[in-house]
């Protein structure tokens, strides 16, 4: 099997160029497994490629700085490598020191972030209130146009409610039109009675006229009462009539006098009040309703005989307190004519 030598001659491949350019037809031809070597790009090519791409002249200038110091020629190594890539071996990547150091020193382009000015803003006061009638308009014409909707919302459930309860309004008074009917007739009724009971003999001649004679024996038992605890708690004065000696006890038997006639009052005001709530007809009035005006008043004349018995508790002992002033005062004057009697003896 006889293999092409490589021709030395050829012209040199540009380093920026597409690798693999220098084939051999012969060794295409009668080598089956070799591929193409248009497809097998070099190092060499491949790092000048990557150093001409490089957006940084400081790079460039290093890059061609390595690769004018190596010994070797740029066109040899394409056609060693168009070679090799001919025969079908593998080709090896180059670790020229141009190559690791233009791929170490090539870093990528990031965007530059200015972190600053968010500082500066965030750090910034308050935005000064604007004078712009434009900004100011834009500005008040939400919460204006808020305030309005709100506004036609209230009105609107205002009405809502409003409507409702009319109609409601108007179903109760329909359904209470009924009861409302029977409540008048009820009152009527009970009037009717009310007036009836008070047309009868018993209410009209008897309970007024009892009820006068209890108001005015309240007033004039107290002022008997205070008259009888003024005249006990007095003491007695010399006058000229001091020679009769019945003359100071009258005051004390006028008293007596009143209190005893106010007592007999007294119970024949009880005998009428009682006569007036016991009647025959008690048995009936308890089974009426509270509310009657006959049970009323039956209720008011009943309160009226506490009163009367507590009077004529108050009545008896002002008639005993004065008995007993009225026997101090005996035995006093009895005292004084003994005394007189025993100086005129003397």
């Amino acid at each position: 099997m006889a293999f092409a030598r490589p021709n030395t001659n050829a012209p040199k491949v540009p380093a920026r160029g597409k690798s693999g350019s220098a084939s051999i037809t012969g060794a295409q031809a009668r080598h089956p497994n070799s591929r193409p070597a248009s497809r097998t790009p070099s190092v060499s090519s491949t790092s000048s490629r990557r150093s001409s791409s490089s957006k940084d002249p400081a790079q460039d200038n290093e890059s061609s700085e390595s690769l004018d110091a190596s010994s070797q020629p740029k066109s040899r190594p394409t056609s060693v490598c168009s070679t090799r890539s001919a025969f079908g071996e593998p080709t090896a990547r180059s670790t020229s020191p141009s190559s690791s150091k233009s791929k170490s020193t090539v870093p990528r382009a990031s965007p530059s972030v200015n972190t600053s000015e968010p500082h500066q803003s965030g750090s910034d006061s308050a935005p000064q209130p604007t004078t712009d009638s434009l900004q100011v308009a834009a500005q008040l014409y939400p919460w204006i146009y808020m305030t309005s909707t709100l506004e036609a919302c209230f009105k609107t459930s205002k009405a809502a409610a409003e409507k409702d309860i009319a109609a409601r309004e108007a179903e109760l008074a329909e359904e209470e039109s009924d009861f409302s009917e029977q409540r008048v007739r009820l009152e009527a009724e009970r009037r009717i009675e009310f007036y009836e009971e008070l047309s009868t003999d018993k209410f009209t001649t008897a309970a007024p006229s009892v009820m006068q004679a209890f108001t005015a024996y309240e007033e004039e038992c107290t002022t008997l009462e205070s008259e009888a605890l003024k005249l006990a708690t007095s003491q007695r004065t010399p006058t000229e009539n001091d020679d009769d000696y019945y003359s100071p006890m009258r005051p004390y038997n006028a008293l007596l006098e009143k209190i005893e006639q106010k007592q007999r009052e007294q119970q024949e005001l009880h005998a009428s009040i009682v006569a007036l709530t016991q009647d025959d007809d008690i048995n009936n009035l308890q089974q009426q309703e509270d509310d009657t005006a006959r049970v009323q008043l039956l209720r008011v004349f009943s309160a009226c005989l506490p009163v009367l018995q507590a009077r004529a508790a108050n009545l008896q002992m002002a008639y005993e307190l004065l008995e007993g002033a009225k026997e101090n005062l005996a035995m006093s004057i009895h005292l004084e004519s003994l005394q007189y009697s025993e100086s005129e003896e003397e």
